[in-house]
């Protein structure tokens, strides 16, 4: 499990006192077996509960080098992505497709992770 918290700081300065309005997540995995994974991932909302995504599938992409490519947008996979709070904890479970559980997952399968935040801002400023 992966386990992050984005926050303010590590958003453009120019999104410090703005709120960030998530509209899409891509999530890409450079790893070291081919083949499609599934991926599960857990956010906060503006309620402040966590909303945990029923399986995603992760599939291979020639477009991008094999990387396996996973995009979520507006509320699917049981995760309405535009209700997400950035400053709170983000986090991933992957596992092979051929996995039984996303506890087999090995140290060094996934090379790299990246999360992709498509976003807008509101057009008030917030305090702070």
């Amino acid at each position: 499990m992966l386990n992050i918290t984005i926050g303010k700081e590590r958003m453009p300065f120019f999104t410090q006192h703005r709120k960030i309005n998530v509209m899409r997540i891509d999530v890409l995995a450079r790893t070291t077996k081919s083949g499609d994974y599934h991926l599960i991932l857990s956010v906060t909302d503006t309620d402040d509960n966590v909303m945990t995504s029923s399986q995603i599938t992760m599939l291979q992409n020639p477009t991008f080098g094999n990387i396996q490519t996973a995009s979520i947008e507006g509320n699917v996979s049981n995760i309405n992505v535009e209700d997400i709070i950035i400053e709170k904890p983000i986090s991933l479970k992957l596992k092979h497709n051929s996995s039984t559980d996303f506890k087999s997952l090995d140290t060094d399968e996934a090379k790299d992770i990246l999360l992709v935040l498509h976003y807008k801002l509101d057009d008030e400023y917030m305090d702070g």
